[in-house]
């Protein structure tokens, strides 16, 4: 099955039942993909594949756990993994709570060890129902479905009292190779956060929306290690 046959037999069934469990993640949000990644000369073969003359928006690329966080109205609601597991109960202890506006929205972020800055104590942390938390953070890099652009999003989601990612505008191939070389030195993003690479993404959203995903990852979106 293609790509394309996958996505449309999942639009079908969306259709016919809207309401079934097993087409959507705890709190009524989105599945979590993972992206398509590879080297410098696959990056190149996949942004003109795109065909996207948008600015980019790379960031740093957290290693920790995926995570989406469902506020309803302003309060935190429910938030999952990857996988679907619920991680409501460990994500309220290091996440707001309470956001400084009543809105509805989805963000995306990763869950990671702030104490050692290892990637594997968060995914272990996720099969204790008891953990407390400590030593783990949060970081958003994206809010679900919204206006503007990756830039915008990450200003209202650090007005709304979260933690975010690096941002820096690239017009093009050779911005982004910069920003991956820093990153190999050691110079790119923030430096307490585990990393292992950085996330580029089409900037605007309504690209974003126009290119789509498919049954694995989004098209808008690369990962460069």
């Amino acid at each position: 099955m293609t790509d394309a046959e996958f996505d449309a037999l999942m639009q079908q069934l969306r259709a016919a039942a809207p309401h079934a469990p097993e087409l959507h993640q705890p709190g009524g949000g989105s599945k979590l993909l993972s992206l398509h990644n590879g080297d410098a000369e696959e990056f190149e073969h996949w942004l003109a594949r795109s065909g996207a003359q948008e600015p980019l928006c790379v960031s740093e690329k957290v290693d920790g756990c995926a995570i989406a966080i469902r506020y309803v109205d302003g309060l935190l609601g429910a938030a999952w993994t990857r996988s679907g597991k619920d991680a409501t109960a460990l994500v309220s202890k290091v996440a707001p709570l309470r956001l400084k506006q009543r809105l509805t929205i989805e963000v995306r972020g990763e869950l990671y060890d702030a104490a050692t800055g290892r990637q594997s104590v968060p995914a272990q942390a996720l099969r204790k129902a008891d953990h407390a938390g400590e030593g783990l953070g949060f970081i958003a890099y994206t809010l679900v479905d919204a206006d503007g652009d990756e830039f915008l999003s990450l200003e209202r989601l650090a007005v709304l009292g979260f933690d975010t990612v690096t941002a820096v505008c690239c017009a093009g191939i050779d911005d982004v190779l910069q920003c991956h070389r820093q990153w190999k030195a050691g110079c790119f993003g923030r430096s307490e956060l585990p990393t292992d690479g950085i996330v580029i993404r089409i900037a605007d959203h309504d690209v974003q929306r126009k290119l789509g995903s498919n049954s694995k990852a989004p098209r808008w979106a690369f990962a460069m290690k």
